[in-house]
């Protein structure tokens, strides 16, 4: 059974929660999950515990986007996992070092601003693999903030690439016109991550 609970007070209700948690904590292996938004307010909610009680273990603690994916699943897409900065990471560095029939990188193929970055001479033949590292966890994370800070762009059936693809005319651009080629080539590869096979 779910649980809600709201307050204008944040102390008053971590106690009111925490005691209805004491409650229903009857078996110690078997804790009730308690729903955060974000880790912050778990290590805030937890070290209250603390204050009052002196020991919290094995407290079990989920966040809402976890939650919300395990219940919309529903079982129905066993193989389904939710996406993860380090699994989005790891393809965007795969994709990038992936040879073309030319012999080529695909991170050659970006642009001119990632393509600097990224080379370790002037011919531009081989990436500096720290900087490659970076770019990609900087587009994870950018991707990640875009999800959650952008809803407007996810109202379509596959959210933030559909309307990104949308013909000049009606997309949705996320940078100033000065940045376009910036936009062009996070979409050229946000694209081969998500909607090549």
């Amino acid at each position: 059974m779910l649980h809600l609970n709201f307050g204008l007070n944040f102390e008053a209700l971590a106690d009111r929660l925490i005691d209805e948690l004491k409650n229903a904590w009857t078996d110690p292996f078997a804790p009730p999950i308690v729903i955060f938004p974000d880790l912050t307010l778990e290590h805030w909610f937890k070290l209250r515990w603390m204050e009052r009680f002196g020991t919290l273990a094995n407290l079990n603690t989920q966040f809402l986007d976890k939650f919300l994916f395990d219940a919309l699943n529903d079982g129905d897409h066993p193989n389904r996992v939710r996406l993860s900065s380090d699994l989005l990471r790891n393809l965007i560095l795969s994709w990038c070092m992936q040879s073309t029939q030319e012999g080529k990188s695909h991170w050659q193929y970006l642009g001119s601003e990632p393509t600097q970055y990224l080379a370790t001479d002037n011919e531009l033949k081989t990436a500096d693999e720290t900087r490659l590292f970076d770019l990609a966890s900087q587009m994870t994370r950018l991707y990640m903030d875009y999800e959650t800070s952008r809803p407007g762009a996810f109202k379509t059936k596959n959210g933030l690439i559909q309307t990104w693809n949308l013909d000049d005319a009606s997309r949705v651009r996320f940078f100033t016109k000065s940045n376009e080629e910036r936009e062009n080539w996070q979409r050229i590869l946000y694209n081969q991550i998500f909607t090549k096979p």
